[in-house]
């Protein structure tokens, strides 16, 4: 299967409106978990046509079957559930974690340290 080309978009208010309306669905999915955006449209910045959620569950496989029963595909699952769909020209792709799971820190980690670089680079434009 050949691979779709990367396109680099910028940060749009069509963007934030799919980012916000993903995390309200999937926290009417799976009400008890804590949602949050993980990828470069957390931010914002510009990025690839797609939308990563992190999922910190207490229990992934019933997490990911309600996600599957919300239209989401299944696709690895290992210590964690990755499972995702389309919107459009964006792909959803979610990342359902276990509580306490090192990747928490990771993903939460990778954010501050892309607004750091934000920032930086607003205060440094002529």
């Amino acid at each position: 299967m050949p691979k779709r080309p990367i396109h680099i978009i910028d940060f749009s208010p069509e963007v934030a409106k799919l980012q916000a309306d993903t995390i309200a669905e999937i926290s009417r999915l799976i009400p008890h978990a804590q949602v949050e955006a993980i990828g470069s449209f957390a931010v914002p910045l510009a990025g690839k046509e797609e939308i990563d959620i992190m999922i910190i569950s207490k229990d992934i496989l019933a997490d990911s079957e309600l996600l599957v029963q919300g239209g989401y595909r299944q696709g690895p699952i290992d210590d964690l559930s990755h499972l995702g769909k389309r919107v459009g020209v964006f792909r959803i792709d979610t990342h359902v974690v276990p509580e306490g799971h090192k990747m928490i820190g990771i993903y939460r980690g990778i954010i501050e340290k892309l607004k750091m670089i934000s920032l930086s680079a607003m205060h440094t434009k002529p």
